[in-house]
């Protein structure tokens, strides 16, 4: 089980763990700035911090032969 505090609730970042196809990789946007990676096989450990422009939600591609993975900056 993992649990983590959010105050960043929209329907757009719903859900808030995203996982790949296969459940290898899941991936949350700890910051506006910053997703983290997560092994959930290894109870959540992070394994990777990524660091991007600020973004107000993100997703990411299931497969994990072409994992992807769009921020979108609702910014004009």
């Amino acid at each position: 089980m993992y649990e983590f505090e959010t105050t960043r609730y929209k329907k757009e970042t719903w859900p808030q763990l995203k996982f790949t196809e296969n459940d290898e990789l899941a991936f949350w946007a700890s910051k506006p700035t910053q997703i983290e990676v997560f092994n959930p096989r290894d109870n959540f450990r992070i394994i990777k911090t990524i660091t991007t422009k600020p973004f107000d939600f993100f997703d990411i591609s299931v497969k994990m032969e072409n994992l992807l993975i769009v921020c979108v900056s609702l910014e004009v």
